[in-house]
């Protein structure tokens, strides 16, 4: 998740969905930050 947020325009967030005490599920969230440029390679 780190290495997807430092060097994409995306930024990923997560919250962990509890059912008792044990996770039941992951909810993503993905923003697109428009002030960041990708690099371009060829």
């Amino acid at each position: 998740m780190d290495e997807l947020n430092n060097s994409s325009d995306l930024t990923v967030e997560y919250e962990t969905i509890k059912k008792g005490r044990s996770v039941a599920a992951l909810s993503f969230q993905f923003t697109q930050d428009k002030q960041r440029k990708l690099k371009l390679t060829s």
